[in-house]
């Protein structure tokens, strides 16, 4: 009896102790009042942000997006009206795109389309999202001045999945923003959100990868075109060592997307110049980069590209246009855009099969953006 008994309150003790401790292990939101850490995300143009660099307001709303969830793309025109009616009363809005695949291409794409002006981000780590503790989309944070957390939840329960409710009920986010403005407590600071569970970003796989046989083609692929000596490239990509020696960098920037660089949003069309990685394509290079980088059997792997001889990779030209004065470039310092005006008229049609852009010194010179003008007056005439 003493045996059964005793047996009995030490399976329970045990069992109890595991469920603590499974419990434990499970990262917990911040609780409301909490005081938010100046977290980063990622701008539109790829540069990591802070939340105090977008001022002192008297309130922020940070809102979790994704390109694809419907009841986000439902939700955009509430969140531009609300910004609308408080954005001179010292409330600061912050899109956060947490879609996987989602390019800050197409995250600025999205704000455009929406005619939103407050700024959209990317959570490209899942810092954003674990410091605020959001699991869905379009699930919204309100901090106050100080960076107190005071609500959590959703914009309101007007549109959930298959559908929308005729009345969307209480005004939850207008409601907790009001108060915080007020100085209030925020009455209902918790509401539940219909809207897509986010995904966390994807771990680094342990695979069986070398540089010849899995990288090398991918970098004469994506990335040798431009990165070689002597060009605007901060460093050549032809060589295992080169590679393996910017292994960190690369993995970042074609992580989010970056590189290499294509700035024309999807949805518009298949372009055949388009040099951009596919998903699988990435995960084979940041699983090398972050893996043993092991260079594997250089017999498996394609000659690099060659190092350009020429500087024409159009071909000899019919025509070159060069500009009238050159440019002097400073050796330091911010250089703001520089427009000049190439001295050609065409003076008839001309059919045009191809165009490069040759600077004069190619270390200095990043893009340039090409444009015409008609000179002609509406009768036809110059």
């Amino acid at each position: 009896m003493w045996r059964c008994y005793f047996l009995s309150v030490l399976l329970v003790a045990e069992l109890t102790v595991t469920t603590i401790c499974e419990a434990e292990g499970i990262p917990q939101p911040p609780a409301i009042g909490s005081e938010i850490p100046d977290f980063t995300f990622t701008d539109i143009r790829f540069l990591p942000r802070q939340l105090s660099e977008l001022g002192k307001p008297k309130a922020y709303v940070i809102v979790f997006a994704t390109l694809d969830c419907p009841i986000v793309k439902r939700s955009l025109p509430k969140l531009r009206a609300l910004d609308e009616a408080y954005r001179d009363k010292g409330v600061q809005f912050l899109v956060v795109n947490v879609g996987a695949n989602d390019s800050l291409v197409d995250v600025a794409q999205q704000a455009v389309e929406a005619d939103i002006e407050f700024p959209f981000g990317k959570d490209f780590s899942g810092t954003v999202v674990k410091a605020l503790g959001a699991t869905r989309t379009p699930e919204c944070v309100v901090l106050d001045a100080n960076r107190r957390l005071q609500y959590r939840g959703r914009i309101d329960s007007e549109f959930r999945f298959g559908g929308a409710r005729p009345n969307p009920g209480r005004a939850d986010l207008k409601e907790a923003i009001e108060d915080v403005l007020a100085g209030r407590k925020v009455q209902v600071p918790e509401t539940p959100v219909d809207g897509c569970l986010i995904t966390t970003p994807r771990a680094t796989e342990k695979r069986e990868l070398t540089y010849y046989k899995d990288v090398a083609p991918l970098m004469k692929k994506h990335c040798q075109g431009c990165h070689q000596p002597k060009t605007a490239a901060p460093f050549s990509l032809r060589t295992y060592d080169e590679v393996n020696a910017n292994a960190a960098m690369i993995a970042e920037v074609v992580s989010q997307r970056r590189m290499p660089p294509w700035f024309a949003a999807s949805g518009h069309g298949d372009f055949t110049n388009n040099p951009s990685l596919s998903s699988e394509e990435i995960a084979t290079l940041v699983d090398w980069a972050k893996g043993d980088r092991v260079a594997g059997d250089p017999k498996e792997g394609p000659k690099p590209v060659p190092v350009r001889e020429s500087d024409w990779l159009i071909g000899k030209p019919d025509l070159v246009i060069r500009m009238a004065i050159p440019e002097k470039i400073p050796a330091t310092g911010y250089i703001p855009y520089r427009y000049t005006v190439l001295p050609y008229v065409f003076l008839q049609d001309t059919w045009v099969q191809k165009i490069q852009i040759n600077p004069g010194n190619d270390e200095v010179v990043h893009h340039c953006n090409m444009g015409y003008v008609n000179v002609r007056d509406a009768g036809g005439k110059f």
